[in-house]
Order: structure tokens, then sequence, then C-alpha cells
């Protein structure tokens, strides 16, 4: 299928998979999308810059973001650090959030719409211009009969402006302000007419200006042509608007500080567009004003409970969702109270999409829409596209991996590079414009939005999975049934069933089972061995492992999805700590800390103390609370008047009568090794980790888990 996508600098139309859906979303075959002038043009402006400026931009709006620079520097140099950002930044960009057409296919837990319905579709990453989309169920709505597809595509952008609406709480007779009249503008102007308002409007765009006032404005102006505070005056009759609704984009703190001059005293602004909120007190104070933010399209934006569960709101507590709003547009659009029609500047097919954006870029655009060929039902849904590069295929060893998150794409990737023998043949991931990157710049084979067209390949010798955590286990067991070799990345399940379940599935295998952990494998732990190997009797471990805080609806808290950090994180420790000590744990406690405040999860701050049945003993400190300035992992081991300490993968310290020291200028956990020594056992047939080894590491991190949900 055909994408629009932005990268190093250009629109392309690129050829990528259809994608797959999930049990709460809808496969939907675009008929038209919505080009977002303002939203689209300034995240490519962004994107345009050099790496330098577009770092000292994000830094400047998001302070935050300068702890986890640090982090990152800290673990991988500045060099390498500056080419991950790079990386990151000239990686396909998914253009597009406001779109309709007609559904493909449905999840089982989605009832709203069925396939054939007509449907508009919003959200950044899924209603995005592309041939096909995959889009959550919350985030789809059905379109009236006598709405057009083209008039559908505003859907999305038609709630932002109804939702700053609802946030001014504007109510018949009042007189509303409208400070930048592009799309949103206009569409603000339209509903707030619709709503029994009256409308003046302000733009620095005269064509704008003018059409304003055709779709209803009962006055506009050009913003530098007039007094546009003296105008507001003389409109509310010397009273002041009762509420100002910012639509424009403005790196200036003029929009918002001629808006409090401009309403009346306790009045509204609402910021819906992006512009420097530095207030004048003096004005806000006088006013005794209310400034809100109007986050989007509504209730359940950035919830991932809402958007990817699916679960909705009750109606009787937030009355107004996104998906709500959107379907409120549509009503407008279906009783005529609005037209979108007259706000069509452009049209132009998906393969025009260069010149489309050209002409966003024109200043004199307003409604750009795009156009696809519209779906029929013996059309094939491609979910594989193959590259040049699949010529290639002949290394000893194939590799197909499944996800290409993170993980994948900074570290497993250029160590798989470094491996003789390999020829990476196949990715996949849920949607295709990063996986047509990755294949072009590591020369694999050909990209897939299903999963099963790499295990069924008989090509595919190993499969390495490196999805959420929930789809690890089902992966794997398909894949080691047919025989394929399986690198799973850490945990490689999520309960003792799943765990029971693949363990015996690896046992009748002619592949072998591999599970990322990676810190066997690190030179620091080869050499800790090594030492601990000249002494004798029970040792005494203390890992202390600094995680650092997550946001609560981060994935990983998923029961569902993630498993928790215990299960998805700590199961690495445990197992690190097994092997160093080599001998079975006998006995396992837990302490975790008492917190009365919800960010702080007693699951993630606590010790867990194991015994083992040569008489050691290994205590995990894991915790949040910690500070970013120390390292994350640090590891003593004492043993027979020996003291050893690992300091984040990057220094070693032997404490005995002369201290001796190992250090690396860059930090190495043993990604590296560990698929060398995964390349060297599926040449001999022995898994470099034992099944058993797997299972305890696994069996622990269940044990605590379970015991930690009962403190």
């Amino acid at each position: 299928m055909k994408q629009v996508i932005y990268v190093r600098r250009n629109i392309k139309i690129e050829e990528v998979p259809v994608p797959i859906i999930g049990d709460n979303e809808v496969l939907v075959a675009n008929v038209a999308s919505c080009i977002s002038i303002g939203t689209e043009i300034r995240s490519i402006s962004l994107r345009s810059k050099n790496i330098v400026k577009i770092g000292l931009d994000i830094v400047k709006k998001n302070p935050e973001l300068i702890e986890k620079l640090k982090s990152i520097m800290k673990s991988y140099g500045i060099i390498k650090s500056y080419h991950i950002i790079r990386e990151r930044i000239n990686e396909p960009y998914m253009l597009g959030y406001s779109s309709a057409g007609v559904v493909v296919e449905v999840g089982k837990n989605v009832e709203h719409v069925k396939v054939g319905d007509r449907v508009a579709c919003g959200g950044t990453g899924y209603a995005v211009h592309a041939e096909f989309i995959r889009v959550p169920k919350n985030l789809c709505v059905k379109v009236p009969e006598n709405v057009s597809f083209e008039e559908a595509a505003f859907t999305t952008i038609g709630a932002i402006a109804l939702q700053g609406i609802r946030r001014a709480d504007a109510k018949i007779g009042e007189r509303i302000g409208v400070i930048g009249l592009g799309l949103i503008g206009l569409l603000t102007t339209q509903i707030l007419k619709a709503a029994g308002c009256k409308v003046i409007g302000f733009d620095l765009n005269k064509d704008k200006v003018e059409l304003a006032r055709k779709v209803g404005a009962d006055a506009s102006y050009k913003a530098d042509d007039v007094d546009t505070i003296k105008m507001a005056e003389l409109f509310s009759d010397g009273v002041g608007l009762d509420a100002v609704i910012i639509a424009a984009t403005s790196a200036s703190s003029k929009p918002i500080n001629d808006a409090l001059k401009m309403i009346r005293k306790k009045g509204k602004v609402i910021v819906v567009g992006d512009v420097s909120i530095a207030i004048s007190r003096e004005s806000f104070y006088e006013k005794e004003a209310d400034i809100l933010i109007s986050t989007s399209y509504g209730p359940g934006r950035y919830d991932p409970l809402y958007e990817e569960k699916g679960i909705d709101y009750p109606i009787s507590y937030v009355r107004w969702t996104e998906q709500r709003n959107m379907e409120t547009f549509l009503e407008l659009l279906s009783s005529r109270k609005i037209d979108v029609k007259s706000l069509i500047t452009h049209v132009f097919s998906v393969e025009q999409a260069s010149k489309a954006y050209e002409s966003a870029n024109s200043g004199n655009a307003i409604g750009i829409i795009l156009k696809y060929a519209e779906w029929q039902e013996q059309r094939p849904l491609e979910r594989i596209v193959k590259l040049p590069y699949i010529n290639e295929l002949g290394g000893s060893i194939n590799v197909g991996i499944i996800g290409a998150g993170n993980f994948t794409r900074l570290v497993l990737l250029p160590n798989l590079l470094k491996i003789p023998g390999l020829k990476i043949s196949s990715i996949c991931a849920l949607t295709g414009p990063k996986l047509k990157y990755l294949a072009e710049k590591y020369k694999i084979g050909y990209i897939t939005t299903d999963y099963r067209n790499i295990i069924n390949d008989s090509n595919t010798d190993l499969v390495i999975v490196t999805t959420r955590h929930n789809l690890h286990a089902k992966i794997a067991m398909e894949a080691l049934n047919l025989g394929k070799h399986v690198y799973v990345e850490k945990p490689l399940a999520i309960n003792i069933d799943e765990l029971k379940n693949v363990i015996q599935v690896a046992e009748n295998s002619k592949g072998i089972l591999f599970v990322g952990f990676n810190r066997r494998f690190s030179p620091f732990t080869y050499r800790l061995k090594e030492t601990l190997s000249k002494t004798a009797g029970p040792m005494m471990i203390n890992y202390i492992v600094n995680a650092g805080s997550l946001p609560a609806e981060y994935w990983i808290y998923d029961p569902e999805e993630g498993g928790g950090r215990i299960v998805g994180e700590c199961v690495h420790f445990f197992d690190l700590m097994n092997y160093i000590i080599d001998s079975d744990p006998v006995e396992i406690s837990i302490m975790p800390i008492d917190s009365h405040v919800k960010t702080i999860k007693s699951s993630d701050n606590m010790v867990v103390s194991i015994k083992y049945k040569n008489g050691s003993v290994g205590n995990l400190i894991y915790t949040s609370i910690g500070s970013p300035a120390y390292p994350k992992e640090v590891i003593h081991v004492q043993r027979s008047g020996l003291v050893i300490e690992v300091n984040d993968f990057k220094e070693l310290v032997i404490h005995e009568k002369k201290k001796k020291r190992m250090s690396a200028r860059m930090q190495d956990k043993g990604h590296y090794n560990e698929l060398v020594r995964l390349i060297e056992g599926i040449k001999t047939g022995i898994s470099p980790i034992p099944l058993k080894d797997i299972y305890i590491a696994h069996e622990i991190a269940f044990k605590v888990n379970d015991m930690a949900w009962k403190k």
C-alpha cells in the first residue's frame, strides 16, 4: 500500500505492508484524508532543522528531558549519543491524523462498526495519510449517509475546534473572539455560530479574514491593520468578550496577552493553538481571568486505556469524550449547520502528496484533501513487501526479527551486523514506514506486518522476538514448533503457565531457545566469574538497581501486556545472581517499602533476598526513587576475604591485598557477546543458556511478583 511520510527532509510516498489490527482496532481503507496545515507543517519544520537546533528547541519546551539526555550520554558517551539522537530524528515520520474511509476488518472487541461501514478516523500515528490504516475503536465513528468522505475527513480537526469551544463553555448570545483563522479557527467560528454565539475573528492573512466573514463571523479583521483590543471592545458594547479562543500558532506571547485585554472581567482565554504563554500578570490579575488549555480532540486523548484498550469513559461522568466530539461534529455536518466544502482549497491524489505539501506551505491553502482509490473487496491486503536485498540471502544463518522498537533499532541490529555469516532476511512490526527505513539501512530482505510470514518462511533459521511481553511466549512456541531457533528478549513469559508451556515446547523442538539474559555475557561478568573461581565458600551479593521511575500509564505495568517491572526487568537480575552463585535457590523473601504516595509503587521499591543451596545469599535492592546521577546498576560480591565491585558494566574493581581494576570507555552489558554465543549454540545445537536456568530465573520473578501483591 502507499503511505505518505516525511523522511530526511523530503515528503515521500512509500510502498509498505498493510497494517495488522488488534482486538480493539479497526482496519480502514482510506478514501480521503485531510492535511492539517498548522500541526503537520509545524512538525515538518521542526524535523527539517539541524540536530543541534532541534535539540535546543525540544529541551526549551521540555526541560525535563535534560536528565534523560544526561542518562543517554552517561550510558553511551557523547559521540554515540549524538548518533542515536540523530538516527531517531532521521526516522520516518508518519503524517496525518484525520481521515475517512471504509471498514475492511474489525477486531473481536469492536461492536459499533462492521465491515463495509463508512467511518471517520482520528489519531496521530493512526489516521495517517495511507491507503489502509489501523485505528483504535474509540477513534473511529460512523459517517452519516449524506456526508461525503471529503467532508468527513475533517472530523478530527473539527473535534479539536469543538473541544476548544467546550472548554470555553460558550453559551447562546455570548460574544466570543477567535484569534487565528486557519482551518481550526474557521471551524471554530462556524460551530460557535451554530451554537448561537456572536463571533469576532482576527488573523494576519487578509484572505482568511474575508473567508471568516463568508462562513459566518459577525466581524473579522486583519490583525495588523486595526487596534484589535479596540475592535473587541466595540464588538462587545464596551463590556469585553466573554471568551477568546486562540487557534493561532506563534512563538510570541502577543496572542495570549491581547486575548487577556479583550475579555471582560472573569472572562476566559482558551489556548487551542501552539502559542507562547508568557502571561502579563497585570492583565491576568485585573480581569481575574481563567486561562484554559484545550487538549486536542477531548477527554481520552493521550490516555492509553481509552485509546489503545478501548475502555470508554461513562457518559454520566464524562459527557464529551474525543469520540463523542467526533460524532457531534459529523452531526453538525449532516444537519448542514456547518460547511467544510467552502474550506477545501486543494484536492490531490495520494500520489501527488509532495505537491499537496508545497501548497500547504504557500500561505493560501486552508483545507487540503488527499484522495485514495475506493476499496473493493477483491483487492488483496498485502502484508509483505519484498526489497531488492532479498536476492542477497545466503548467509549461513538467516535471521527474522519480530519487533522494531528501541532495543531492536539501537542495540540488536547494529550488533547483528558485526557477526559474520548472518543475514537479516526479514523484519516485522505493526506499521510499515519504520520497517522500510530499517530495511534500506540494514539491507533486509523483506518487511511485513504479520509475524507469521517470518516464522512460516522456510529460509528463516533464527527468529528474534522483541515485541511487547505478552506476545513473547506465543510467538516463541509457534516458531519452536516449526523447528526454528528462537531468541526472545526477556521476559520469556508473563505468568507461570506460559513459562511451563514454552519450556515444554522447547524441550521437544529441533530449534534451540535462548532468552536475552545478556549480562551473563558481559566482559565484566566473565572477569567476575573468573576471579571467584579461584576462591571457595558461600558468597554474599548485593545488587543495587537504580531503576528510575516510569509514568503510571506506561505499558509495562499492564498485567496483560507487560506483566510489571518485576517480571519484565528484575528477571534479568535474578538470572545474573543465579549465574554468579551457581546454585539452586531454596528460600525467597521480600521487603517492599511502605508508601502513601500513589506515584511511588512498592513493587518498584523493594529488597529481595534469595538463599541458595550452597549457603550463599543474593540481595536485590530494586528502586525507582533514587537519583539519576547514581549508576543504574552496582554489584558487590563478597567471598573468602574478597570483594568485587561492578559499576554499571563500565568498571570492575577487585578488592584484595592489591586493588585491581578493569574499565571500559563504553558500557558493555554483553549484547554483542550473547549473540556470538547464540550463533555458536545454533551451530552446535546447544543453547548457551540451559532451559533449567531460564525456568528458574522466571520462576523467581513470578514468586516475587506474587509476594509483592500480597504484601
